[in-house]
């Protein structure tokens, strides 16, 4: 006995349209009330004074059947609950709103990571093999944050000034309303100024006529709160609706816009891990992810890792290899010979020797490059020598100064330098290349199904935790979607394959 109301098994019904009978039996919505129900227990409920809550199953059915059939609107989903087939099939005799659902996708991510997990093991049990071969990639996503409320470094100072002048009038106003015992207050009432007309106010000097409701008062105290942040974190831009969101190139023509990134982990085709984040980089997050691969496929140990250049850090393919894995993650020189060989032309690079007894390097033409700094990037230590003498007469001058004011040499030395040159001379084995040229089709089409048939393109929630709880949804629906493509290959039903 719960205190939730009741979710019945799919019935017959007595008159009308009815989802069992019309519904072909291989229908989607069969597999997502089937798996939710299997991969989501309900925490107990003590019967309580008042209506009771709706099941969580029936919930999170019609948010993941949304997610794999491309409908990201909140009140759509409540339009379908009463008018479409298999929405009726997943909530029975219940109608939830358009708030109920919201606010489960808002946080329901703890949830969803463990039907994400569950959905793991529906495709063991099914047949889909993983090889222990995994490829990692990601993809930006723009936020749901308008770019009228982005606000540039440059302009800080002055939308700070204008956010606390006008807190400073709305105080004073409430205070005079006080002395003079007046019933209302100026931050109560209906007003129609929005965040983008405050910004676009700025040093126009109109903060004294602003007129603010009680929530747009609350917004401005958040944005003063979001700007002092950003000026201590250094941010080059940020956005008072969405305030974790952070610049990055989105979609394909690589517009730079407010977003969140989703990263992904694959193993033939089926995601071992979905993580989101806000970093802007690639290079540092191979090691995070394949730390989270390896203790996500317990059963099938991880022999080999691949990814594009992006993902290339000395010091972390080095860590790795040292772990005994196979890498196919090369840097960026390596990978754009692979993909334009014959646009870049072997050219003769200078060697430069080592002195014997000192910490120096001596160029083909006798200059000495002495040590200059050490530094650490990446995982590794870098060593830096600088000439001694000008190389501007050099004869290989040309081939040794690559910035137009470089008078001296610069030689940057990797503490790996010996192993990962070695390494980066396996992407000529065609088996490497191989491996290689299988990550894209590996790792893309995870990409290629989340835009094209879960016809997903932004964020629809704000925030770190509302992105990671969005994120969850959408790696639950792409691993559905390949679940129910596999079963109708091999003509197996879920019951028949759980049985």
């Amino acid at each position: 006995m719960t205190g939730y109301k009741p979710h019945p098994a799919p019935a017959p019904l007595l008159i009308g349209f009815d989802p069992v009978i019309d519904l072909p039996s291989d229908h989607l919505a069969y597999l997502v009330d089937a798996v939710v129900d299997d991969g989501i227990v309900p925490a107990p409920k003590a019967f309580a004074p008042g209506q009771p809550e709706y099941d969580p199953r029936m919930v999170f059915k019609v948010l993941l059947y949304s997610m794999v059939t491309g409908v990201h609107s909140s009140r759509r989903m409540e339009a379908n609950c009463r008018e479409n087939l298999p929405f009726l099939l997943l909530v029975r005799d219940d109608r939830p709103s358009y708030h109920v659902l919201s606010t489960a996708r808002r946080e329901g991510e703890e949830t969803l990571k463990g039907l994400f997990v569950r959905l793991g093991q529906v495709a063991v049990k099914a047949g889909m093999p993983r090889v222990g071969r995994i490829a990692i990639d990601s993809s930006k996503f723009a936020a749901d944050a308008s770019s009228d409320s982005v606000v540039e470094l440059k302009d800080y100072d002055a939308v700070l000034a204008e956010f606390e002048a006008i807190l400073a009038k709305a105080a004073e106003l409430d205070a005079r309303e006080d002395a003079e015992d007046l019933p209302s207050h100026s931050r109560t009432g209906v007003s129609q100024t929005q965040m983008r007309d405050i910004l676009r106010a700025v040093g126009k000097g109109r903060a004294e006529q602003t007129q603010l409701s009680k929530q747009m008062v609350g917004r401005v105290e958040e944005g003063v709160e979001t700007i002092k942040k950003a000026k201590a974190e250094k941010l080059s831009h940020v956005s008072l609706t969405d305030p974790d969101a952070r610049m990055m190139p989105i979609g394909v023509t690589k517009k730079t816009r407010m977003g969140h990134m989703f990263e992904a982990v694959t193993d033939s085709g089926l995601l071992v891990v979905a993580e989101t984040g806000n970093h802007q980089s690639d290079n540092d997050r191979l090691i995070p992810l394949v730390e989270m691969a390896i203790a996500a496929s317990d059963s099938v140990p991880i022999t080999q890792v691949s990814a594009d250049s992006g993902y290339y850090q000395g010091g972390s393919v080095k860590r790795l290899l040292d772990t005994g894995l196979d890498m196919v993650v090369p840097d960026s020189v390596t990978a754009g010979k692979l993909r334009r060989p014959e646009a870049i032309p072997a050219s003769e690079v200078p060697e430069f020797t080592p002195v014997e007894g000192q910490d120096a390097y001596v160029c083909p033409k006798g200059n000495i490059l002495k040590f200059k700094c050490q530094t650490e990037s990446g995982g590794q230590r870098f060593t830096k020598y600088l000439a001694t003498n000008e190389c501007l007469s050099c004869p290989l001058a040309c081939a040794c100064l690559h910035k137009a004011n470089a008078k001296r040499r610069n030689l940057t030395i990797g503490e790996f330098k010996d192993e990962l040159t070695a390494y980066l001379a396996r992407f000529k084995d065609p088996e490497v290349l191989k491996a290689y040229n299988a990550r894209g089709p590996a790792i893309e089409t995870v990409f290629a199904v989340i835009h094209s048939v879960l016809d997903f393109h932004r964020w629809h929630l704000r925030g770190d935790k509302g992105v990671a709880a969005e994120g969850a949804l959408l790696s639950c629906a792409y691993q559905l979607k390949k679940i129910q493509i596999h079963l109708r290959k091999v003509g197996k039903t879920y019951a028949e394959v759980m049985a």
